[in-house]
C-alpha cells in the first residue's frame, strides 16, 4: 500500500505492525534518511545496535537474493526485535521483494530506502500493490505548510521560542531538502543561546549566508533576469545538495505571489496595497525588488512562467536528464524573458 502523505506522521509515529516491509523513496534525500530512522527508532532504539540492526545494500541483494528473508528470520542473540535496513535498491531487485512481500518470514522490520522513484517503477509498484505486509512512503520537498510545521516543532523540542515573522521569513527561504533544512535549523537553536528566542532579526541575520538564503537569491535572479547571478548562485546551490524539486517549487511560489498583485491590481487596488495585503508578508529586505516586479511583469508572461516551472517538474521526474540541468535550463528561460519585459 502507499501511505497517503495526510496519514504518513500518524503512520511513523506508530507503523501498523502487520506491515513488515517499509519502502521509503522520493527526490528529497533528507527526507528519506530522516524517515529511514524514524522508522528504525519504533523498534530499535539506538540504530547503531550491531545485535538488532542489520545493513545490507542492493549488491548485497543482487549477488545473494536470499540473504533478506534469512535477515528477517534470524533471532537477535540477545533478544529483542530486529531491524533489516536496505539501501542503494533499484527496480533490479523488485522480484526479490514481490517474493518477500508473499509471505515474510520471522518478525523483523525491513526498512527499504530508496531513490527518486517514478510511478512506473517495478520496485515501487511491489510495495504499494502489497496489500498485506508492504507500505511505501513518498519523500518530496517540503511546501510552505509542512515547513510550517517542521520549524515550529523543531524550536518546540529544544525549548526555544521563534516569532510568527520569523517562521513566515524561515518558510519562505528554506524551500530545500528536509536534510538542509534541520542543518540550518540546529544553527538557529545554537545562535538563540541561553536566551532560547529567535525574532526576525536573529534570523535573517543566523542565515544571511546559508544556502536557505541562496535560495532566496536564486528565485530573485531569475525574477530579475540577473543571468549572470542567477548561475553562481545555481553552482552554490547544486554543490549543496539543494532538490532541484524545491528551487522549482520556491519559483513557482513567487510567481504564484506576483500573480496575485496582479489580479488586486486588476480590480483597482495599488501595487504597494496589494503588496502589502499578501500573508505571509514579503520580507521588508526584497519588498521594493519584488514590488518592481509586480510591475513589469505581465499577466501573459507569469503564466508562461508558471506553465515552465510545471513542465520542468514534471521533466524532473520523468525523463533520464539530470534534474539540475533541467532546472537551470528553466531558470535561465524565465530569466531571459524577465529582461525582455523590463525592457518594454
Amino acid at each position: 500500500m502507499l501511505i497517503a502523505t495526510g496519514k504518513t506522521a500518524a503512520f511513523l509515529k506508530s507503523p501498523d505492525p502487520k506491515i513488515r516491509c517499509i519502502l521509503v523513496f522520493g527526490p528529497d534525500e533528507g527526507l528519506v534518511k530522516e524517515r529511514f530512522d524514524i522508522l528504525t527508532k519504533t523498534v530499535v532504539e539506538d540504530v547503531s545496535d550491531p545485535f538488532l540492526i542489520a545493513d545490507l545494500d542492493g549488491d548485497i541483494l543482487k549477488s545473494d537474493p536470499a540473504r533478506l528473508s534469512d535477515e528477517a528470520a534470524a533471532i537477535s542473540m540477545m533478544g529483542g526485535r530486529r531491524v533489516v535496513r536496505i539501501r542503494d535498491v533499484a527496480d533490479s531487485h523488485a522480484k526479490t521483494f514481490v517474493e518477500f512481500l508473499e509471505n515474510p518470514p520471522g518478525d523483523a522490520l525491513i526498512v527499504v530506502a530508496g531513490g527518486d522513484l517514478a510511478k512506473s517503477s517495478k520496485l515501487r509498484q511491489a510495495f504499494e500493490k502489497s496489500k498485506d505486509f508492504g507500505a511505501a512512503i513518498a519523500c518530496y520537498a517540503d511546501d510552505n505548510r509542512s515547513l510550517d510545521a517542521v520549524i515550529r516543532d523543531h524550536m518546540k523540542d529544544n525549548q526555544v521560542n521563534i516569532t510568527t515573522d520569523a517562521v513566515a521569513y524561515l518558510t519562505e527561504n528554506m524551500g530545500s531538502s528536509r536534510g538542509m533544512t534541520r542543518s540550518e535549523l540546529e544553527k538557529l537553536v545554537l545562535y538563540a543561546g541561553e536566551d532560547k528566542r529567535l525574532d526576525l532579526d536573529d534570523v535573517t541575520e543566523a542565515i544571511g549566508d546559508t544556502s536557505a538564503f541562496s535560495l532566496d537569491m536564486a528565485v530573485q535572479a531569475t525574477a530579475e533576469g540577473d543571468a549572470k547571478q542567477l548561475d553562481l548562485v545555481l553552482n552554490k546551490l547544486w554543490d549543496d545538495g539543494l532538490s532541484p524539486v524545491a528551487l522549482i517549487r520556491s519559483m513557482t511560489g513567487h510567481m504564484l505571489k506576483i500573480q496575485q498583485v496582479q489580479a488586486k491590481m486588476e480590480i483597482g487596488s495599488r501595487v504597494d496595497e496589494a503588496v502589502g495585503s499578501l500573508r505571509p508578508p514579503i520580507f521588508w529586505k526584497i519588498k521594493d525588488k519584488f514590488t518592481a516586479q509586480c510591475r513589469f511583469w505581465g499577466k501573459i508572461p507569469t503564466a508562461q512562467v508558471l506553465t515552465i516551472l510545471l513542465n520542468a517538474e514534471k521533466d524532473c521526474k520523468r525523463t533520464g536528464l539530470p534534474p539540475e540541468i533541467i532546472t537551470g535550463r528553466a531558470l535561465q528561460q524565465i530569466a531571459a524573458l524577465a529582461r525582455r519585459q523590463r525592457r518594454r
